[in-house]
């Protein structure tokens, strides 16, 4: 029982440690696309429709 808990330590730790480099190459990719400005752009622009119309 206790090789187990190990084994489930080790494997989290493996697997948190994947995900971590998978989000720093993914963050470093992505950093000179347009898309992330272009998707907070149109998400405010929606807000401020959405604002408008209520309004008028």
């Amino acid at each position: 029982m206790l090789l187990l808990t190990v084994a489930g330590v080790v494997t989290s730790l493996h697997t948190q440690e994947i995900e971590h480099g998978w989000a720093d190459r993914q963050r470093e990719a992505c950093r000179h696309l347009p898309f992330p400005m272009t998707e907070h752009t149109t998400g405010w622009a929606g807000v401020g429709l959405g604002l408008a119309a209520v309004a008028v």
